[in-house]
């Protein structure tokens, strides 16, 4: 099947796949050839690709994915390639969120936004494991 993968910006690729695992608001799924049309939005994850044989992973964070007759389009607010992430600033960056999320004095929207870093982080950090 097809894959297009998309930002704002640029075309992140344009390949054969033959199976894509991606994360949506209620987990993980997969996609192989002949799937039903579907259309879902994305959450923060790692977003997983094979070809020939050879698994192809990506940060993908926000925007949604649609499948149609064999051709999947991701259209992502962001996506980073394993290359691109950097793994020890990543880790330091995310045991400073944990330490900050331990807090007792945080409000619910400053709770809200550091989860949300976290969660990125740690996506970020499956990406490149």
């Amino acid at each position: 099947m097809k894959l297009k993968i998309l930002t704002p910006a640029q075309q992140i690729t344009a390949t054969e796949a033959e199976e894509i695992v991606a994360y949506g608001p209620k987990g993980e799924f997969g996609i192989l050839p002949g799937h039903a049309h579907f259309v879902t939005p994305l959450a923060v994850g790692r977003l997983v690709f094979t070809q020939a044989g050879a698994r192809h992973a990506y940060l993908v964070a926000g925007g949604y994915m649609e499948v149609l007759d064999d051709e999947v389009v991701v259209a992502a607010d962001q996506v980073e390639t394993a290359k691109q992430i950097a793994t020890e600033p990543t880790r330091t960056r995310l045991g400073e969120l944990e330490k900050k999320l331990g807090g007792d004095t945080l409000t619910p929207e400053e709770f809200a936004t550091l989860t949300t870093e976290r969660d990125l982080q740690q996506a970020r950090l499956s990406v490149v494991s």
